[in-house]
């Protein structure tokens, strides 16, 4: 699998889970990926904590990000594909709020729109550009080199 690089949004994240429930695949899953140094690197900072319990409840992952939301997943009711399919999608939406503290000043200093839609198309992924109303050039359009 791919590294879990969304740590860099995260300030922590909190395992909470029983052993032997027979849902605890995901987040046990979840806890090898980010623990792996490749994880570790994107933000040596980010807190992980893990608490095994014995009270037979299904596991739960607590994640607070840089910004100080926090967000609470039931990992017994995913799998690891769609648990990291959510946590994406709000690192995302947090990494977000980020690049428009950044548009914001570009935008105040760029003389035409050009700088600033180069920004959002080198920043922002594939998928997310259409809400931000961002298309990418036209194949006849580009320069290949």
């Amino acid at each position: 699998p791919p590294p879990f690089t969304m740590l860099k949004n995260l300030a922590a994240v909190s395992i909470r889970l029983y052993p032997f429930h027979p849902r605890t695949n995901a987040a046990r899953e979840f806890l090898s990926r980010i623990n792996s140094d490749e994880s570790r690197e994107s933000n040596p900072d980010c807190k992980v904590e893990v608490e095994i319990t014995n009270d037979g409840m299904p596991p739960f992952i607590d994640l607070t990000y840089l910004d100080g939301q926090t967000q609470r997943y039931d990992a017994s009711r995913y799998n690891i594909n769609q648990l990291m399919e959510e946590i994406e999608d709000m690192a995302h939406s947090v990494a977000i709020k980020d690049i428009e503290k950044d548009l914001e000043t570009m935008k105040e200093e760029a003389e035409d729109d050009t700088k600033f839609a180069e920004y959002l198309r080198t920043r922002i992924r594939p998928r997310y550009r259409a809400q931000y109303l961002v298309g990418s050039k036209p194949m006849q359009e580009r320069k290949l080199e």
